[in-house]
């Protein structure tokens, strides 16, 4: 689906119900060749598609229920939205609030079914989004949701208003500074992939397992989360559980009472020390690396006290013995699961 709308589908702040075409110049022999823009209504879009991408095949598992129909509309509107994009277009708009993107695209907002945010890394100064429940009575028939490197201060949707996200199948939160989230998964009936990445949240949403159609649960980095709740519920088509860089130490014996018909892959493993993937004798650590790694699972002060604790020549770097020092620190002082691909066996009864 992704080469499809990497190829078809660019829709713009500036002109949503547009598709623009990347053409080459007409005099091939140009030096510096520029790229110019063809733009099509969305009728000439669908004729266009229609003749000339025929040979293009989707191929996506998880998503098994959004098809060429959904992709483009009767008239063939495009569903597919990024309101961050880097190419000369988005550059003529880079000024343009993440707001006014959002009011720009008007009434055609209800259509989109695939809406991605993202951008190479996180710009902590820029002001935090709020995804709630104006936004999503805006953007009302999301399938998919991903957004990377994008600061979020809220994410909640109040259940009065859930219908807004129930044709929801996938989610994906990477990186965007998310410290809670107020939303009832339990009523979000088409959700079959929850991916959470790389957030400081310290309690997960609620029934976050317990998705009626859920099959796939990726948490990684979830460094301020230690505990999950005993009592969770877990979707009965649950077939892949992934927690990895953890510092949980148990998990619900609910997950064996509920998921033990499909889980067939468990894989869990704890917060990693530093050079996990190999250190050489000559290697050093200066401090600013050394918080990088583990202020996702420590605050500053903390990390602060370890660094010094194991400087012990008081040069402001951390040397090869030095740092085996600290990593047996680190490997005692936060919490884990031992490493483990472990798989669960299907139950026959």
């Amino acid at each position: 689906m992704r080469r499809w709308l990497d190829l078809s589908a660019y829709v713009t702040c500036l002109h949503s119900t547009d598709f623009y075409a990347k053409s080459p110049p007409i005099n091939r022999a140009q030096t510096t060749p520029e790229l110019l823009y063809t733009c099509y209504s969305d009728q000439d879009l669908f004729v266009v598609l229609k003749s000339n991408l025929t040979s293009i095949d989707i191929k996506f598992s998880v998503f098994t229920d959004t098809y060429y129909q959904n992709q483009f509309g009767k008239y063939g509107e495009c569903y597919y939205c990024c309101l961050f994009r880097h190419d000369e277009i988005k550059d003529r708009t880079s000024d343009i609030t993440f707001q006014k993107r959002v009011d720009t695209i008007g009434n055609y907002a209800s259509s989109i079914f695939y809406l991605e945010l993202y951008k190479p890394e996180k710009n902590e100064i820029e002001n935090r989004l709020i995804f709630n429940d104006d936004f999503f009575h805006k953007f009302n028939g999301l399938e998919i949701i991903e957004i990377t490197n994008i600061i979020i201060d809220r994410f909640q949707l109040n259940n009065k208003n859930i219908d807004y996200l129930k044709n929801l199948t996938y989610l994906s939160l990477d990186n965007n500074d998310l410290s809670t989230m107020s939303i009832d998964f339990q009523h979000l009936n088409k959700l079959i992939c929850i991916k959470l990445s790389q957030n400081p949240l310290e309690t997960l949403p609620l029934n976050i397992f317990s998705s009626t159609s859920l099959q796939n649960i990726e948490l990684f980095e979830l460094g301020r989360l230690n505990e999950i709740d005993p009592n969770a519920r877990f979707s009965s088509e649950l077939k892949t559980l992934v927690i990895t860089e953890s510092t949980l130490t148990t998990l619900p014996q609910t997950l064996s009472t509920y998921a033990r018909t499909k889980l067939t892959t468990l894989t869990l493993n704890g917060a990693s020390w530093w050079g996990v993937d190999g250190m050489s004798v000559n290697e050093i650590v200066k401090y600013e690396s050394f918080e990088k790694k583990f202020i996702p699972f420590l605050d500053s002060q903390e990390l602060t006290k370890i660094y010094r604790m194991y400087d012990e020549d008081g040069n402001g770097i951390l040397s090869y013995s030095e740092i085996n020092l600290m990593n047996a620190h680190i490997y005692r002082y936060i919490p884990r699961l031992r490493p483990s691909l472990a798989k669960v066996v299907r139950i026959h009864s």
